[in-house]
Parts: C-alpha cells; sequence; structure tokens
C-alpha cells in the first residue's frame, strides 16, 4: 500500500509541474489581474482572487470597480461562511460519511502531531473527536485563511459589500457542502494521507499566503503560477479534487453565461483561473477570445 502511494504521489507531482508551466510567458501589469471575454453582445468580467489579502490593502482598481459596476449580476464560487457557520457545515458533511473521527483512528506519534496542528490553529480542541480527517484537514486550512485576513477587508467579502449596496443580483457556482462531498467519500487511508500532509505544511501556510498575495497584487501570472505550485504540492488530494475538477465545471458555467445576455462579473480563486488546467487556457484552447484589460 504504502509503494502505490508513492508511486500516485509521484504522479501527481509531476502532473502538477507540468499544468503550471503555461503562463510562464505571460506579461506581469503591476495590478491584480482582470480579464473580458465576449460574444456577441454579452460580457464576462474574470477576476482572479486571493483568499487573503493584508487589512487595507488597496486592490481595487479603476479598472476592477468599473467591470464591476458595468455587470448585471456578480457570481462567487461559493457564499461566504463565517468561521463558526464553516465548521458547522464541514462537520455536517463529515458526519454523513461512514469515515470515523480523526481521534479513532490514530494514536502515538500520530495522535500527538495532529492534536499540535489542532492547537497551532483556533479550532475546538475536541476538533479530532468532532471531524473525520478530510474534515479536519480542511478546517486547519480555512481556519488559518480567517485568522490570516479572510475578513471584512478580503477580496470576495469587499465585492459582495459592493454587490449588496448596489442591489446586484448575486449568484454562486456552488453551494459549500458541494465543495467537499467528494473528499468525503475517499478512504480513511487516503483522508489521514491528506492530514497529515495538511500538518507538515502548516508550519509553511503563512509563507504561502504572502508569496501568492505578492504575485496576486503585481498582477504577475508566472509569480502566481509558482505560488500555486508551492501551495499545492503538499495536499494533492485537495488539488485534485477542488481545483482540477472544479475547473471544468467552471469552464462550462462560463460558457453558459456567454450564451446568455447582459454583463457578468465572476469572481474566482487564482489557482482556479491560471495554469494549463485553468479556467483560461481551457476557455483560449477552444477558441473564445479573451482579452486581459490593462
Amino acid at each position: 500500500m504504502y509503494f502505490r502511494h508513492k508511486i500516485l504521489r509521484i504522479f501527481f507531482i509531476l502532473l502538477t509541474l507540468a499544468l503550471w508551466q503555461w503562463p510562464m510567458a505571460l506579461p506581469s501589469f503591476a495590478q491584480p489581474a482582470l480579464w473580458l471575454i465576449s460574444r456577441g453582445g454579452t460580457k464576462v468580467y474574470l477576476f482572479a482572487n486571493v483568499d487573503s489579502v493584508p487589512p487595507e490593502t488597496n486592490w481595487a482598481t479603476d479598472k476592477i470597480t468599473k467591470a464591476f459596476e458595468d455587470s448585471d449580476e456578480i457570481w462567487f464560487e461559493h457564499p461566504l461562511l463565517a468561521p463558526a457557520a464553516l465548521y458547522a457545515e464541514v462537520k455536517k458533511v463529515g458526519s454523513s460519511n461512514s469515515v470515523e473521527a480523526t481521534s479513532t483512528l490514530i494514536d502515538g506519534d500520530q495522535f500527538a502531531k495532529i492534536e499540535g496542528a489542532v492547537r497551532a490553529s483556533s479550532l475546538p480542541h475536541d476538533a479530532m473527536d468532532d471531524l473525520p480527517p478530510w474534515a479536519l484537514a480542511t478546517m486547519i486550512q480555512m481556519d488559518f485563511i480567517a485568522r490570516s485576513g479572510q475578513g471584512p477587508d478580503a477580496v470576495d467579502a469587499r465585492i459582495l459589500n459592493w454587490t449588496q449596496k448596489r442591489s446586484k443580483k448575486v449568484h454562486y457556482f456552488n453551494q459549500v457542502n458541494y465543495l467537499w462531498s467528494g473528499l468525503a467519500e475517499q478512504s480513511s487511508e487516503y483522508q489521514l494521507l491528506m492530514l497529515f500532509e495538511t500538518a507538515d505544511a502548516q508550519p509553511n501556510f503563512a509563507s504561502q499566503q504572502q508569496e501568492a498575495f505578492d504575485a496576486w497584487i503585481r498582477g504577475d501570472l508566472t509569480l502566481m503560477a509558482k505560488a500555486a505550485r508551492n501551495s499545492l504540492n503538499w495536499n494533492l488530494p485537495l488539488y485534485k479534487q477542488i481545483v482540477l475538477d472544479q475547473n471544468a465545471r467552471y469552464e462550462d458555467y462560463i460558457r453558459r453565461l456567454l450564451d446568455g445576455e447582459g454583463t457578468q462579473f465572476v469572481s474566482l480563486g487564482y489557482k482556479q483561473v491560471i495554469g494549463a488546467g485553468g479556467v483560461l487556457k481551457r476557455l483560449t484552447d477552444d477558441g473564445i477570445i479573451i482579452d486581459r484589460l490593462q
């Protein structure tokens, strides 16, 4: 079994390296990236966001606010939940699966390692008793994002605030529980691999977030691809499930929007947008014209 996991890990590492080579020749525009996708009289503004930004970061450039004001409807990946509500949602999805709570599956050094990861977060101390491994891994990551800037000043939170003030119609591509249903169906062995890799990567969360922010605020797709590669290599099951599989769905959603009318503003995580498996490349390969706005 160990040998099989090693083979799978090597395969996904090679796949990841290949997928993030596509944007290497693309330029930097010294501001967050925004694209215009059009067909006939229909326009879709595609905005690549990041999980967290330092408070009071002035990322909302004139081109971004103009694109927002020009749009009839606003699209997000999923509803934005406060940490407590997110924990409850993940716990609900986790409890519907047959995999037992994390604390019943590990002991000894493994138990101590995961217990340390929980204590380094702001999660409840009994999280190991509450959540199966995939859910605990997810919450360790989400907890860090929430504590590092995913508050009222975060990117999607600010866009949602604009939307509410202007009474624009809001849509979500996914409900929160959909994002994790596939992970919940994995075996306990697979989920534990994901959890251990998350715990190993936890000390690097801050540097990874900073790397992503620095690339994003400059609009540097080359560095954004590097940041995505660095942040995802350590957690390949999560990468495959949430990034690559979602990209195919987002591509389909954007195609449907182009078949409609009016102007749409779509905000997706930068890992969904860039790379050979990203939405941009998928649409471009099919002949859809996309312009990066300066």
